[in-house]
């Protein structure tokens, strides 16, 4: 139901507790750390993140350039290109959006008239570098005619 959530850190830099052992506990904390979470969250300007998947790519060196091409249209970043000794073939590695990802082995083995290969997994999340920041939080109530205003977007 929620999303996880990354690179967040938060201090406890001062809580008066209870001084008799009976009424001291996570309760007295937990429910003020929680409203402060929440209105930090609010409050703040969170930042879109997208995983990203390491593509090793084996191809013949006639084909490296296509590969190049095909990766670049995708948004991918190489990172390694070399021969596999005694062997024709070429190693390319590189990172690819995973939203960039679907269809990719078929528009390699497209343009290289299949004679690329290609293995991905998953590697890691990354902050979308086009600036695209989440809007902020806001209350539905306060905006006016939220569901008309919805119904016209779909």
């Amino acid at each position: 139901m929620f999303a996880a959530i990354r690179n967040v850190k938060f201090k406890i830099l001062d809580a008066v507790i209870a001084q008799e052992p009976l009424h001291r506990g996570g309760g007295q904390v937990i429910p003020t750390a929680r409203r402060v979470v929440y209105s930090a969250f609010l409050m703040a300007t969170p930042r879109l993140m997208e995983p990203y998947y390491f593509v090793e790519v084996q191809a013949p060196a006639d084909c490296v350039s296509a590969v190049y091409t095909v990766l670049a249209r995708r948004r991918g970043h190489v990172t390694q290109d070399a021969p596999i000794p005694g062997s024709p073939l070429y190693t390319i590695k590189a990172f690819i959006p995973a939203i960039d990802s679907f269809g990719f082995e078929t528009d390699l083995r497209t343009h290289t008239q299949g004679q690329a290969f290609a293995l991905s997994v998953f590697h890691h999340w990354q902050v979308t570098n086009q600036g695209w920041v989440l809007p902020r939080i806001s209350r539905i109530d306060s905006i006016p005619n939220f569901f008309s205003i919805l119904s016209i977007q779909f």
